[in-house]
């Protein structure tokens, strides 16, 4: 899609968790993180160094200045569903509204199928929502688009991994 941001995506394992961070040619776009695969941290517990994370970001969450949008969809599809476009276009106010710099939307896939084909249906649902997201009128040179297949789903073993709520598209407003 013209003037919108492809963005690159990586995680690494740290002592106090799992980090993942979506980069543009313009910067940092986002990081994230989630419980480690191995032992706690030293010094202090998982639980607090979450806590204190989720607190940061739940202040940034209701002082305005971050606010996610989830747009679900179909299994195997890229497509946005008919009754889900008001969420896009409430995010694409809500951004203007709030001057917002840039929106990073982030397509994700449940854990089924194939490794290479997720990663292109997470982007295709990325790239889908972004084309909402530029119909409603906020400007697609301030959108960048990231995928991310498989990585950080639910992590619900046993029963399936067709987790309904893996399969979406993630809109962040940027800082």
């Amino acid at each position: 899609m013209d003037g919108v941001t492809e963005l690159g995506w990586g995680c690494l394992d740290t002592p106090v968790g799992q980090v993942s961070v979506a980069c543009s040619d313009a910067g940092v776009a986002r990081v994230t993180y989630g419980p480690p695969s191995g032992p706690g941290p030293a010094g202090g517990s998982l639980a607090s160094v979450l806590l204190e994370a989720a607190l940061e970001e739940l202040g940034d969450y209701f002082g305005g200045r971050l606010k996610r949008f989830n747009v679900p969809v179909d299994l195997g599809s890229a497509q946005v569903r008919a009754d889900d476009k008001y969420k896009i276009a409430d995010a694409a106010n809500t951004a203007k509204a709030r001057q917002v710099s840039s929106l990073c939307v982030v397509g994700h896939t449940d854990k089924l199928g194939d490794k290479v084909l997720n990663e292109r249906l997470a982007r295709a649902r990325a790239q889908a929502v972004a084309a909402e997201l530029v119909q409603a009128g906020y400007p697609a040179n301030d959108i960048v688009i990231a995928a991310d297949p498989e990585a950080f789903g639910n992590l619900s073993l046993g029963v399936s991994d067709a987790q309904e709520r893996d399969r979406r598209v993630t809109i962040v407003f940027s800082r």
